[in-house]
């Protein structure tokens, strides 16, 4: 158990019982809490089948077919080759990458990459990989690349590389209980409450991925510092103002 899980059982031989010695591990371990969570659901495959007309569901992300080869690539050392259809580009170019880590957001799978020419490694959304191979040539990613710090300080998927800043937002009526619920970055902190009003900070990569979620929560969410971002997210809303014209 603890070679596999890292999850450490011990006997308390006064009272003859077992625990878990690391419990704030576990608890504080994304992994750990997606892992239960599929756990539960595959539990309830039958029961879920049962009464399947009861139970509405989103489309399954594709591309998850994928994670095992991904995650033997990784385990074995060796590199691995897709097509890949770019949104942006509007194209499907190959890749030859070096696997570095996988990252979950908003329910859809990431694969973060680095190229052979060990250049600035690049985000790929799982659903759009296909005809997925591994290759005999062996290599690892390197070093600076760590799944707990190469995010540091970003937003959703979007690697930046600016300084991290100081935003405050604040938040209207009832969404103040949904942002505090679901926070929209770890980095959050309620710093001042109001009548029908709260104001949250933040320290973070201003990013697309972070306007993009200050937008989806429309009148109700109130850039306020830094200046910079506040402008940023006036001027996409006085666009989105004129296509209304």
């Amino acid at each position: 158990m603890s070679a596999v899980f890292a999850i450490d059982i011990e006997c308390d031989k006064r009272s003859n019982t077992y625990y878990i010695a690391n419990p704030d591990y576990i608890e504080n371990n994304a992994l750990y809490k997606y892992l239960l969570s599929a756990f539960h659901v595959e539990a309830l495959v039958e029961l879920a089948m049962k009464h399947k007309d009861c139970v509405v569901m989103e489309d399954a992300p594709s591309g998850v077919e994928y994670l095992q080869l991904i995650l033997k690539a990784i385990d074995q050392g060796v590199v691995i080759e897709f097509d890949y259809h770019s949104f942006n580009k509007k194209t499907i170019t190959h890749q030859l990458l070096i696997p570095c880590f996988l990252k979950v957001w908003e329910s859809r799978w990431y694969l973060i990459a680095e190229p052979l020419s060990r250049k600035t490694p690049t985000v790929y959304a799982l659903e759009r990989i296909s005809n997925l191979h591994l290759t005999e040539e062996r290599t690892t990613a390197s070093p600076y690349i760590k799944p707990n710090t190469y995010f540091e300080a970003c937003f959703g998927v979007n690697h930046e590389d600016c300084i991290p800043q100081l935003i405050k937002l604040k938040v209207y009526g009832s969404q103040v209980d949904y942002i505090k619920a679901r926070p929209l970055h770890e980095s959050q902190q309620e710093i001042e409450t109001g009548e029908g009003w709260s104001i949250f900070s933040y320290w973070l990569r201003p990013s697309y991925n972070f306007y993009q979620a200050v937008l989806w929560h429309r009148e109700k969410v109130e850039v306020l510092e830094p200046e910079e971002v506040r402008n940023e997210v006036k001027g996409l809303v006085e666009k989105m103002r004129t296509m209304y014209v």
